[in-house]
């Protein structure tokens, strides 16, 4: 409910497929994922969408995200935000990947069941 508050407050649609996890720590950190995609879809992507489409198996739980704005003019590079969240999901035990082409997706991957890693 807060991404969607956000999305609400910079005049961003919100679609989300699937649910976030039961678990709070792997939700929570799924959720910082798309919050980081929020800002970057309006300040980049002059974005109107933002997609999160969660999934999850019975150890980890994913988020791909993606937007319908403007397609990235060259490889994306890790600023302060994504760097931020990288380290924060790999000190969780997580993946991310950043796609640059040939539009933008972020791909989030955490374990369940791992309480306080935050």
């Amino acid at each position: 409910s807060q991404v969607r508050k956000t999305c609400e407050s910079v005049k961003l649609g919100f679609v989300q497929m699937g649910k976030l996890p039961k678990e709070e720590s792997a939700a929570y950190l799924l959720a910082c994922a798309v919050r980081e995609c929020v800002t970057n879809a309006v300040r980049y992507a002059e974005a109107t969408e933002l997609y999160a489409d969660f999934s999850e198996t019975e150890d980890e739980a994913t988020v791909v995200v993606y937007n319908d704005g403007k397609r990235p003019e060259g490889e994306i590079v890790e600023g302060g935000g994504l760097s931020t969240l990288r380290r924060r999901i790999e000190r969780a035990g997580g993946r991310m990947s950043v796609q640059s082409f040939p539009e933008f997706r972020l791909t989030v991957t955490v374990p369940k069941g791992k309480e306080g890693v935050l």
